[in-house]
């Protein structure tokens, strides 16, 4: 299993991958499913494989284990609206997923969890033709908001492979934490994605789905004891575009964390805002565009302090990642 999952340590694969089988102010709708479920993975594979929890006397054949993942009831919950609305469905439900434990008379590991689907247009529009479909993006959007609400600031999304999503079109969403030799790795809490073409077409829905599943045990362990506010400085702020050329295989994420750890405490932002492949872009590169603000408490920067510092972002990311001003 951990290998689907290259970032994960062993806990957090198990939470993730045995998932295998609010955010209301972004139109998202609540969706309630039982606790439940049948048999039948999300992924397209063998679901007699994963461990379950199995009741002794279930409701029926079909509800005969506790549910693994929340994915499944949202699948099915945006199978059934397609068949009666073309506008955009959002769905979130927040519910509890039923680990076995690794001692036979153990009772199940309980994980509050939150699951968030989107598919269909992006934006309701009385055009079709100005109307877009939503894709990765706005769902990670959605996580964003949520993450930004719990005032969770350090996090990164990297690459994975997921058998419920489409390859190359999912990652992980990674929080830090400190291991028990006092070093800070990141561990994965959620997983989100573009549903596989295989699953879309089992559970018939016509449209791309995009779904994250995230562990809120996790979360809400992320979340800040206490909140520390720093006045708004009064000095003037200084903007620099940097136009990189780097391969395509290296993530935007590396490049941002090189360029915040290298820019010091006179860098307030670094945003991407602009990706770019083609001409005269060479083959295997990509231009990434990002904006950074440099500003100071108690003076004003000059063009040549600031001048400066990119210069410094500029070698350091040369140096580690081969990137050149485009």
């Amino acid at each position: 299993m951990i290998n689907l999952l290259a970032h994960a340590d062993a806990q957090s694969a198990r939470v993730l991958l045995q998932g295998a089988r609010g955010v209301p102010s972004n139109g998202t709708n609540t969706a309630v499913a039982a606790k439940n479920g049948a048999s039948s993975a999300v992924v397209p594979f063998d679901a007699r494989t994963l461990p379950a929890v199995t009741l002794v006397n279930p409701l029926s054949s079909d509800h005969d284990t506790m549910r693994l993942t929340l994915m499944s009831g949202l699948l099915e919950t945006i199978q059934e609206n397609s068949k009666r609305s073309k506008a955009g469905l959002r769905f979130f439900e927040i519910g509890r997923r039923y680990l076995p434990s690794d001692e036979p008379s153990s009772l199940p590991d309980e994980r509050r969890s939150v699951g968030i689907a989107l598919s269909g247009p992006a934006e309701i529009s009385w055009y079709a033709e100005l109307s877009r479909p939503a894709d990765f993006y706005d769902l990670k959007g959605v996580v964003e908001t949520l993450l930004a609400a719990l005032h969770i600031s350090r996090y990164r999304f990297t690459s994975t492979q997921h058998p419920t999503f489409h390859p190359g079109r999912c990652a992980l969403l990674e929080l830090p934490r400190m291991t028990d030799a006092g070093e800070e790795t990141f561990s994965p809490v959620g997983v989100l994605g573009e549903v596989h073409p295989l699953v879309q077409q089992r559970y018939d829905i016509p449209q791309r789905t995009y779904m994250c599943e995230l562990d809120l045990e996790q979360l809400y362990e992320a979340v800040p004891r206490s909140l520390t506010y720093a006045p708004i400085s009064r000095q003037q702020e200084l903007t620099r575009d940097l136009a990189l050329v780097v391969d395509e295989q290296v993530p935007a994420q590396d490049i941002h964390d090189a360029i915040v750890q290298s820019g010091g405490e006179l860098l307030r932002s670094a945003a991407l805002f602009d990706v770019y492949t083609g001409e005269p872009i060479p083959p295997g590169k990509k231009n990434l565009t990002y904006s950074l603000a440099y500003q100071s408490q108690d003076r004003t920067l000059t063009d040549a302090e600031v001048n400066t510092l990119q210069d410094g972002i500029i070698r350091a990311l040369h140096e580690k990642f081969g990137a050149v001003l485009r």
